[in-house]
């Protein structure tokens, strides 16, 4: 389709006859209401927007709710409590409209609408000067006739493009007003009132929002904006991708019946990284002791651990109450919810669910619990740091995928032993971290109590105030819960309920360190079911020929995989007296001990072609990843002496792995990642 210059007030060209009662012919929309009109709604259909679209109230006659922290209204996706007053959409970018949503948007005379730019992007040309934004729409017109958002009173403009992929925030100062390119995680005011009481129109035949939308690849697109930056012989500097994981969070409250109730209601006091929401409690007339601004929370479904949402509140008139009391007092039902407590779900739709996740692939799952054990001197606490460290970062961990995350670590036994493992990591030159490797990686001093509630709710409030937690790393169980019987079901049942809820609250996965028994082969010391609770458990070994790492256990993947390490040393400083201070750092390129053992009386002399590929295999033959011929080849013909007449070297290192392989000696090709 075409699009019109803004400039041109008479109707375009075209085998349609112009709709009455648009801004094209002057006869603007109704005048009572500034939100987008009917026709800008079935446009949004049109183009197949609808996921995408987000309520905008245009109203700039509506105030503001003293509880929001909006600035402005009509700028950002918003929405009317029940009073009438403005609040934010939080969540937004995590949000998906339905066509019930747009429904009850279109009927709400105030409400315009906003466009996520996850598909559509947005060029936004906040350049008042109408040279420079002539300018730029010059350029703009060399890659395509784009959709052109505007304003009567204003030579500000927007430009509207579909470019598929990941793309960031752009932005570009051209001395007379700064040009920004909307990507993943912006939107764009698309249709409504702006907060001056002009209305925004578009250079389509009839001024609503556009039936159709030009698509440039990413390629072409980058070729525009270096043409920009050229014009005005400018910069441009580039954001950062938002986190989706958080805007989830935050957007299950939007489509959650009972936490809009509570909103409109005022009852909401603070959002919490988990999605969480921290409320007045309903029956706060019943407290014996006024109540804090945490000690009520109502967590919707699918946050902080609780599928059909969740409601704790700390004093002891309401310990027993459920969600469903809540939604029942604030007079939300089951037909407003569209669940109940529990829901029968056929096979296929139980079986649809999404996979797990991992933030170690195959050995650290994405939430749950986690146990990590060893004897006294295995090296266990050095391992969980160079695990914890290896997904702050969101490196690859021993050939396997890593996810980047947060991690909290708690360290409970001792924090200047754990200063100097920290400076140890950061030091190792074989382990090479990456500048800033602990952005990701926060550290709490101290032996919070596991089953003090008190001392659980401040672990949860220090982790939200330091930017929230993934991963939860307890270093050592024994160290959290002094004086409770190991071997006791009721005490360690409770510490490791404690554990979870302490993980169901920040959404993240806790890892437990704990020690073995005086039988190593029975497991984690004291009551036998912790390990039955636990999703994965990680056994470290110390054996005389060296330590190892191996997964016992994996709820959701395949247990066994064996890892071997070294302690190396690494110097941190001098001491007092000027002597050298050192601590140990994990060093993952030794093979490790008893991998795939051939009994004495059956194990051969290996020739030079085998030993070659054993020697380098190094590390790749205990991490159970896929071990690719042709490297094992190139590197091992350095080792095997070149023959003087015709160098058949390659096809015997082929048989010598074929052979390994045969043995168990190398591992088995397949698709592990």
């Amino acid at each position: 389709m075409s699009f019109e210059s803004t400039s041109d007030l008479r109707p375009a060209s075209s085998p349609r006859q112009p709709r009455p009662n648009t801004l094209r012919w002057g006869l603007a929309v109704d005048e009572k209401r500034y939100g987008a009109h009917r026709l800008d709604w079935e446009n949004l259909r049109a183009c197949g927007l609808i996921a995408d679209a987000l309520p905008i109230v245009s109203n700039p006659r509506r105030a503001l709710s003293p509880a929001s922290n909006l600035k402005d209204v009509g700028k950002v996706p918003s929405r009317l409590d029940g009073s009438g007053h403005v609040i934010g959409f939080q969540g937004w970018t995590a949000y998906r409209a339905t066509d019930d949503d747009i429904r009850n948007w279109a009927a709400i005379p105030d409400y315009g609408f906003g466009i996520q730019t996850r598909d559509v992007r947005a060029i936004d040309v906040d350049v008042e000067d109408p040279i420079s934004a002539a300018r730029v729409k010059s350029v703009l017109a060399q890659w395509g006739q784009f959709p052109l958002r505007t304003r009567s009173d204003s030579a500000r403009f927007l430009a509207a493009v579909r470019v598929p992929g990941k793309l960031p925030k752009r932005k570009l100062d051209i001395g007379h007003g700064i040009i920004e390119f909307l990507g993943d995680g912006n939107q764009f005011v698309a249709a409504g009132t702006h907060k001056a009481g002009v209305r925004y129109q578009w250079n389509t035949w009839d001024g609503f929002f556009p039936e159709e939308i030009p698509t440039l690849q990413p390629s072409n697109f980058d070729a525009l904006w270096s043409a920009l930056c050229s014009a005005f012989e400018a910069n441009a500097s580039i954001g950062a991708l938002p986190n989706d994981r958080l805007a989830a969070r935050e957007s299950a409250a939007n489509r959650d019946p009972t936490a809009r109730r509570l909103v409109d209601r005022g009852m909401l006091r603070a959002r919490r990284p988990d999605g969480g929401l921290n409320i007045e409690c309903p029956w706060s007339d019943e407290h014996s002791t006024h109540s804090g601004a945490s000690e009520t929370t109502y967590w919707p479904p699918y946050t902080g651990g609780h599928e059909h949402g969740g409601f704790k509140c700390m004093h002891a008139h309401c310990e027993a109450r459920s969600v469903s009391d809540l939604r029942q007092k604030i007079g939300v039902s089951v037909e407003d919810t569209g669940r109940d407590e529990f829901v029968v779900l056929r096979a296929s739709e139980f079986a649809d669910r999404p996979l797990p996740t991992w933030w170690i692939k195959g050995v650290l799952p994405a939430e749950g619990l986690a146990l990590v054990v060893g004897q006294p001197g295995s090296g266990k606490s050095f391992v969980v740091l160079d695990i914890a460290a290896a997904i702050a970062q969101g490196k690859p961990w021993n050939g396997r995928k890593s996810k980047r995350g947060r991690v909290v670590i708690v360290a409970a036994e001792g924090a200047a032993g754990f200063s100097k493992r920290l400076r140890a990591y950061g030091r190792g030159d074989f382990m090479a971290p990456e500048a800033g490797w602990d952005d990701g990686l926060g550290i709490l001093d101290g032996s919070p109590h596991l089953l003090r509630p008190e001392h659980v709710d401040a672990v949860v409030a220090a982790a939200e105030i330091s930017g929230g937690a993934d991963v939860v790393v307890i270093d050592t169980l024994a160290a959290v819960t002094p004086g409770v019987d190991e071997n006791s079901s009721e005490g360690m049942g409770a510490a490791i309920d404690a554990a979870k809820r302490l993980g169901e609250r920040l959404a993240a996965l806790v890892i437990l360190v704990h020690h073995l028994g005086k039988d190593a082969a029975r497991g984690a010391r004291g009551w036998s079911g912790i390990t039955g609770a636990a999703d994965m458990i990680l056994v470290v070994d110390r054996a005389p020929v060296g330590r190892t790492l191996v997964v016992q256990k994996s709820k959701d993947g395949e247990d066994g995989s064996t890892f071997g390490f070294s302690l190396r040393q690494v110097q941190i400083g001098v001491d007092e007296d000027g002597d050298p201070a050192t601590s140990c750092a994990v060093d993952w390129s030794q093979t490790a001990p008893g991998v795939a053992p051939v009994a004495p009386q059956r194990q051969r002399r290996r020739g030079p072609y085998e030993a070659a590929i054993l020697a380098t295999c190094g590390a790749r033959l205990t991490s159970g990843a896929v071990t690719d011929d042709e490297s094992l080849i190139a590197g091992s013909l350095s080792l095997v002496p070149k023959p003087a007449g015709r160098d058949r070297r390659r096809e015997s290192l082929a048989r010598a792995i074929a052979k390994l392989r045969v043995a168990g000696l190398l591992p088995q090709k397949d698709a592990r990642d």
